[in-house]
């Protein structure tokens, strides 16, 4: 089997796998959230568009049955009357009532004489005298037109003043009056004639309320009067068809025009779909954090790639121990193949060795003085390998590169005993700085100016013989000068450079003295190379790590932003939060994995607020208990999503106890005292800090003084009194 680079080994399994976790779960999520939200709203309009016409026909073929009845009688009763005769139009409109089939619904039926000027002389409905119609525009315009003789019907109307349901109809007469006929109908008209419509609306989830109008706008079930925008939409559109307007998110205005024998009648839905809604915020809820599992997930395995790297190093170590206590006896079933090629390139020079050791035992039992030499240069491999194994290990501890650099600088001497000097420089900006250095003047040669390109730059392990010359030639003399202040006389420089995915990091130079008969051996080149790769494979697992944290980051800042757009009051104020609460706990001195998890856990503190509806968190009134209630299920809801996330149990317990108070007065659990963990105390503090110092709508700002001053008055009740101290004196102190 070929064998490959140690660095390409760990690059070749994180890229294969990494591209295809998260390509596969963002499109898939991103594909199912598009196909489910635009499915659900499709059926959702279909449904209700037919089940809304349906509805509307059969309501309004119920109305205009009722209307062609009442107005056929008091048409056959008003051909009759050519002149006022209020006995004659007494007995018509007693005929008209005991006549038709609907005077369950009538109450009365009036007679009004309107003169030309359109004022009711006399009516058998004296509430209405003197009332001056030609003031209702719509209807006088109907009327003027009229000949003697002509009969102009109106369509059922729900009357303003009295708020009552009316049918009337006019005749004009000869002598320029005009007689009309109404009826006037009980109150349980509307619940008779619109039940249908009424029972529909409370059956659908989706209908919050419907509205009929007359063709002069006039509400049928409430005393209600159309937007004119709204009227003037309505006299647009098609007869027959639903046409929508969004009001809101996932809320929608629907209209209705039905041709009755009077006119138009108009209807309007108020529709809210509630059901889209929530699923809308559940797949986008679960399409922000599938990303964020899948980098938990990454940071997994790459730990376990580094123990894939570093177990094989540690199987040939306890292989070499054993060989040595075990009277130079080798299972080589034991040895098994790493797929490394620098670390199986070991292992086979020491089952070489081992084999010489052996066949010396058989063949030269009078050659103890070589066989200890030999024992003792095993011991001192295994030495060497167990000290490699060791700083392996020990680099995941190094959060800082140049830290990291020095410690392997410091060490590798011990490896490679021919070197006299050294230098460790590193590239930032184009600029080479030389951070360690040993027999060399470290001060000076920070002062030397070396700019990308002008020293000597090297992608693999090379010797250079007199690089002290070489540099003269390449270098400014003013910069050559001062190197060769700072540097001890040099025979031949071993130079080890930092590279990862194509990027120059530095180098590190190993100098033997000029006056020195010393040469680098091949093993001490090997064990150069090691080291490269061990540099080499902190500076990717760093890269990933970094992009992990990036990638993580920016997913917990869209959920804030979410929360930000969705509580007006609270914008800025989880930065400002976590900011604080990092700050503190750096003061406080507490490990660097505990302060993250508490910025992590300050950052995404109000999590919880999605699921709290919008008209809650920011109503400017004061809450009802019902709605501070929900309001103080935030950290519940925020805690119920981010404990089944791995490495986020102890976030999530963090959050869900921030509003918890020392006394035991406060939420969700009323714990008191030390019972609520150290980092839910700290968040509480520093989330109440910045409550009380930021501007709402419904308060001003504390000043600085006035908000430390709240904090000292409610130590030992609501904040923890050691903390409280703690707080002022090490953040808010000047």
């Amino acid at each position: 089997m070929d064998k490959i680079p140690f660095k390409n080994f760990i690059l070749k399994r994180i890229n294969i796998y990494s591209i295809i976790i998260l390509t596969t779960a963002f499109v898939l999520i991103f594909m199912l959230f598009l196909f489910i939200n635009k499915q659900i709203r499709t059926a959702t309009d279909e449904q209700l568009n037919f089940v809304i016409k349906k509805t509307m026909i059969n309501y309004d073929l119920q109305l205009n049955e009722m209307e062609n009845n009442l107005t056929s009688l008091m048409k056959e009763e008003l051909e009759n009357i050519n002149s006022f005769n209020e006995e004659k139009i007494e007995n018509a409109i007693d005929r008209i009532h005991n006549n038709t089939k609907y005077k369950h619904l009538i109450k009365n039926t009036h007679f009004f004489l309107i003169n030309e000027k359109g004022i009711i002389e006399k009516t058998s409905y004296e509430d209405d005298l003197g009332l001056n119609l030609s003031e209702i525009t719509v209807l006088w315009n109907n009327l003027k037109p009229l000949n003697p003789g002509q009969i102009f019907v109106q369509s059922t109307t729900n009357e303003n003043g009295t708020n009552f349901p009316w049918l009337y109809i006019y005749k004009k007469l000869s002598e320029d009056y005009y007689l009309e006929f109404g009826v006037d109908f009980h109150n349980d008209f509307n619940t008779i004639i619109f039940s249908p419509l009424l029972d529909f609306v409370k059956e659908s989830e989706t209908i919050k309320n419907i509205e009929i109008y007359s063709p002069y706008f006039e509400s049928f079930l409430e005393n209600k009067n159309l937007e004119v925008k709204y009227k003037e939409y309505l006299q647009t559109i098609p007869e027959g068809e639903i046409h929508y307007i969004d009001t809101g998110f996932y809320k929608s205005k629907a209209f209705y025009k039905l041709q009755s024998d009077y006119g138009y009648r108009y209807v309007t839905l108020n529709l809210d779909y509630a059901n889209s809604r929530n699923i809308f915020f559940s797949l986008l809820i679960l399409l922000l954090f599938v990303p964020i599992f899948i980098f938990f997930f990454m940071r997994k395995f790459i730990v376990k790639e580094t123990d894939k790297i570093i177990k094989p190093i540690k199987d040939t170590a306890n292989m070499m121990k054993e060989f040595t206590e075990n009277d130079c006896t080798l299972d080589l079933e034991k040895i098994s193949d790493s797929k490394i090629q620098e670390i199986d390139q070991i292992k086979s020079e020491f089952l070489i060795m081992a084999k010489k050791i052996r066949n010396s035992v058989i063949q030269q039992e009078n050659s103890n003085a070589e066989l200890e030499e030999l024992y003792e240069n095993n011991e001192l491999l295994i030495k060497k390998i167990n000290r490699i194994i060791k700083i392996t290990i020990e680099s995941k501890e190094y959060e800082n590169l140049e830290e990291f650099l020095k410690h392997l600088f410091d060490n590798i001497f011990d490896f490679i005993p021919e070197a006299d000097y050294g230098s460790l420089s590193i590239l930032k900006d184009g600029q080479r700085h030389f951070i360690d250095a040993r027999g060399h003047n470290l001060e000076i040669l920070q002062k030397i100016d070396l700019r990308n390109g002008l020293f000597v730059e090297a992608k693999d392990i090379k010797i250079l013989d007199d690089i002290i010359e070489y540099d003269k030639q390449s270098i400014p003399k003013y910069s050559a000068d001062l190197f060769i202040q700072a540097s001890k006389p040099i025979k031949s420089t071993l130079i080890i450079p930092f590279n990862a995915n194509g990027k120059v990091y530095g180098s590190m130079n190993l100098d033997i003295d000029k006056f020195s008969n010393k040469e680098f051996s091949q093993e001490s080149i090997r064990f150069s190379k090691f080291f490269s790769d061990i540099i080499t494979s902190y500076l990717i697992l760093s890269e990933y790590q970094n992009l992990e944290s990036k990638h993580k980051e920016s997913m917990i800042r869209a959920i804030i932003n979410l929360v930000e757009i969705h509580d007006n009051y609270t914008k800025g104020h989880s930065n400002n939060v976590s900011k604080l609460a990092l700050e503190f706990s750096q003061k406080l001195g507490l490990e660097r994995d505990r302060q993250l998890q508490i910025y992590w856990a300050a950052l995404i503190h109000d999590m919880g607020k999605i699921v709290i509806p919008s008209s809650i968190l920011n109503k400017p009134s004061r809450l009802t208990p019902e709605e501070f209630s929900e309001i103080k299920k935030h950290p519940i809801y925020a805690y119920d999503v981010l404990k089944s996330i791995d490495n986020m149990e102890d976030i999530a317990e963090y959050i869900k106890y921030h509003h918890e108070r020392i006394d035991g007065k406060g939420y969700p659990e009323g714990l008191k005292g030390k019972e609520i963990p150290l980092e839910s105390r700290i968040i509480s503090i520093c989330d109440s800090f910045d409550a009380m110092t930021s501007e709402r709508s419904y308060k001003k700002a504390f000043t600085k003084e006035q908000a430390i001053k709240e904090l000292i008055n409610n130590k030992g009740i609501q904040f923890d009194e050691k903390l409280v101290d703690s707080f002022v004196k090490l953040v808010l102190k000047d």
